[in-house]
């Protein structure tokens, strides 16, 4: 009879452990070397990662001006249509999580004498390589 209560108590343990599985995935900061910032971007609009030159081409009609994919990836960010200048359009953070990349974006609009011209800030960044899944998350000042 105490072996089987010992089993018994030993079988709960091995239960609870497995219900209260500790996840030893630790979050890592990707590098951000800006390849390109400004207002131009053009008729362009969203979020958009390219893993390799066909992706780039393909999107944007034009090869990468000797950008070697393969250790990095473009992530690219444009605001879309803005009425007047002076905004701040930044990828600030890259983040690998357990699943997923985290890119985190800030625009910051103009609030005191804004130049009248029309924009499309935009933000274009070389980053470490994954082949995870992306996803973008922006914050407005």
């Amino acid at each position: 009879m105490r072996i089987l209560k010992c089993l018994l108590v030993v079988s709960i343990i091995l239960i609870a452990c497995k219900d209260n599985t500790i996840n030893t995935f630790i979050e890592k900061e990707f590098t951000i070397r800006t390849l390109v910032n400004a207002d131009d971007g053009g008729s362009y609009t969203g979020t958009h990662v390219f893993k390799n030159d066909l992706e780039y081409e393909n999107f944007y009609g034009q090869v990468t001006n000797g950008f070697l994919f393969g250790n990095e990836m473009i992530v690219v960010a444009y605001k879309g249509r803005q009425s007047v200048g002076g905004h701040r359009y930044e990828i600030v953070q890259v983040l690998e999580k357990e699943n997923e990349i985290e890119v985190h974006i800030e625009f910051e609009a103009c609030k005191i004498s804004c130049p009248t011209e029309v924009t499309n800030p935009y933000h274009m960044i070389a980053t470490d390589f994954s082949s995870k899944k992306v996803i973008f998350r922006e914050t407005e000042f």
